[in-house]
């Protein structure tokens, strides 16, 4: 698909996607919701509002800099509380969520999303500090390239260069690169749909045309990898239960 193509159907409001791994969506996600998880140390709120209420904001943020963990966002956030003292620990902007999951030792908070529409990342994971230590958007599909590849597509679309490292994430000998707007990649569209593949995370997700990506089991089973005090990858199961892993950058 030529780059004005893909565009124009950007605009129209679809995403373009393999017919495979899509299904389709009968309205936009415009859910109010809560998720609150629990455990004998912290209690873990979050709220999202993706109703007609909130749209010009998450519209000004998805059409800008695509950074939901700015002060602006008043339509999504994250409150941890210490249980026993009553004390916030840390109240953070966040994408919108769909489940929550403490780590048995109670030192993190992971999100979870199934929430594709206006919503640039499906992961997160906090320390009980606050601090963010995983921010990961996860798509059904994405391109592939050898570092040298991908430097050499920086230098072939240098107006592209910031989207292109948003959306990549170099890990070992490849680079993997996620679809976006092609309005936002500046001729680059057609170069990375060219090395498109299903997920080197799992060849199991799939997802909607707008509103969701499914991508880990209802049961996903969070465990955190660590070496030397410090998480290194978070392991989820995918919707087939399969296990798989996400590295953590330090």
């Amino acid at each position: 698909m030529g780059a004005r193509a893909a565009s124009l159907a950007l605009a129209a409001g679809a995403v373009v996607a393999s017919p495979a791994t899509t299904r389709a969506d009968a309205k936009g996600y415009d859910e109010v919701r809560d998720v609150v998880a629990e455990d004998g140390q912290l209690r873990v709120v979050h709220h999202h509002d993706w109703s007609e209420a909130t749209r010009s904001r998450r519209w000004k943020m998805i059409s800008g800099d695509q950074d939901p963990f700015s002060p602006r966002n008043d339509y999504s956030w994250l409150t941890v509380t210490d249980k026993k003292t009553g004390q916030t620990l840390f109240r953070s902007p966040v994408p919108a969520l769909t489940q929550l999951w403490i780590s048995p030792d109670s030192r993190y908070v992971l999100g979870l999303s199934h929430v594709k529409l206006w919503n640039p990342y499906q992961v997160v994971l906090f320390d009980r500090a606050g601090r963010l230590l995983l921010k990961r958007r996860i798509e059904p599909e994405e391109a592939r390239f050898t570092p040298a590849d991908f430097d050499k597509l920086l230098r072939r679309y240098p107006k592209a260069r910031a989207e292109l490292a948003r959306l990549s994430h170099r890990e070992g000998d490849a680079v993997y690169v996620d679809l976006d707007d092609p309005r936002r990649l500046h001729g680059a569209w057609d170069a990375l749909y060219a090395h498109l593949r299903p997920s080197h995370l799992s060849p199991n997700f799939s997802g909607s045309v707008t509103n969701f990506v499914y991508w880990f089991n209802a049961q996903p089973k969070p465990r955190l990898i660590e070496s030397e005090g410090r998480p290194t990858a978070l392991e989820l199961r995918d919707p087939r239960g399969q296990p798989f892993q996400i590295p953590i950058p330090r």
